[in-house]
């Protein structure tokens, strides 16, 4: 359980990651208008597990009384963090070595309650599975 304080400036983002696999390759990019050289960039694709607080702090951002935050308010999210989504305009999360994730807009997101059930759920854990092999089947053709 984690406290915050009062005042609808003192509620803290709690957020946590967890690299659950990684996928490292090389992209060749084409020259541009005055060079015909191509180049082989080596980038990094990682599935990153998040929990997070953000909606219930946006909730009660406005709010000024003691306010407890419970594993009830935090998201679950799945997503993909890759040095490919680099750009200028690119806001990364940073994390405590230093490392940055850049995600993409897409993922999923589930309330960390539904995301506990998924996971004690058989027929979910063999989908899982599935996906798992699958992807293993097609990266390995790369």
């Amino acid at each position: 359980m984690f406290q915050t304080s009062k005042g609808p400036s003192q509620l803290a983002h709690i957020t946590d990651y967890w690299q659950l696999s990684s996928h490292s390759f090389q992209k060749t990019t084409k020259g541009g208008l005055w060079s015909r050289a191509s180049t082989i960039e080596s980038h990094k694709t990682d599935l990153i597990l998040s929990l997070s607080n953000f909606w219930f702090v946006r909730k009660h951002q406005a709010t000024s009384k003691k306010i407890e935050t419970k594993a009830k308010d935090f998201h679950a999210s799945l997503k993909l963090a890759s040095t490919v989504f680099n750009s200028e305009n690119a806001k990364p999360a940073i994390l405590e070595d230093g490392s940055e994730l850049y995600f993409d807009k897409n993922g999923v997101i589930v309330p960390l309650f539904a995301l506990q059930s998924l996971m004690a759920d058989a027929p979910f854990e063999a989908f899982m599975r599935d996906i798992y092999h699958r992807y293993t089947i097609d990266s390995s053709k790369y």
